[in-house]
């Protein structure tokens, strides 16, 4: 075989292996970019559900705040409660002790009359 002949079949074999390099290179990257969109497709997945995540805890802190607001509510009403209820206590102790001073005047009271009858 003549140099020019040889140096033409391996410029063909050359151009031909080219040929396939490319070939495999286009394939790996068009797979390439479908790993790309599929890993974009995902993290905009993940986007929508923090974003929703985010929203459903906002919620929840708004509603515990409205709780806390509540529960505060009624414990400073329980504490008026208790206030009113020591208050009537120390006044039916007051009651209580008065009657009995009535009680106590009203005995003397009945035993000075009985002088005065005949």
């Amino acid at each position: 075989m003549s140099p020019v002949r040889e140096l033409a079949n391996k410029s063909s074999e050359i151009v031909h292996d080219i040929t396939e390099t490319i070939k495999v290179s286009i394939a790996d990257v068009a797979h390439g970019q479908q790993m790309a969109n599929d890993t974009a497709k995902s993290l905009n997945e993940i986007v929508a559900t923090v974003e929703k995540t985010v929203a459903i805890s906002e919620e929840l802190y708004s509603i515990n705040m409205a709780q806390k607001d509540e529960v505060k509510g009624l414990v400073e009403g329980t504490q008026e409660i208790s206030e009113v209820v020591n208050a009537t206590a120390a006044t039916s102790e007051e009651s209580a002790a008065i009657s009995e001073e009535l009680a106590a005047q009203a005995l003397k009271l009945e035993h000075l009359l009985e002088q005065f009858k005949f």
